[in-house]
């Protein structure tokens, strides 16, 4: 194997590198958080609860336009 950085003999950097434990990022400011949570504070958790909230909403919104759209179709076509 031929090493490029410093001598034939000393392995690339990346080698020696450290290795970072699993984590993962909140998901409101994207700091480093234990792999199991979601997010880093009480502050982001609410956050978080409103962001999902709304979701749930415009989901449902779209469902219920979808189905509008659907039934009109049918009724269209009924005699």
């Amino acid at each position: 194997m031929l090493y490029t950085a410093g001598s034939l003999t000393e392995p690339p950097l990346r080698y020696n590198m450290e290795r970072i434990p699993q984590h993962s990022h909140c998901q409101i400011c994207g700091k480093a958080v234990p792999y199991e949570k979601t997010v880093c504070s009480d502050e982001c958790q609410e956050q978080y609860e409103s962001i999902v909230k709304k979701r749930r909403f415009y989901m449902y919104v779209m469902y219920g336009a979808l189905a509008v759209l659907i039934i009109m179709f049918i009724l269209m076509y009924v005699p």
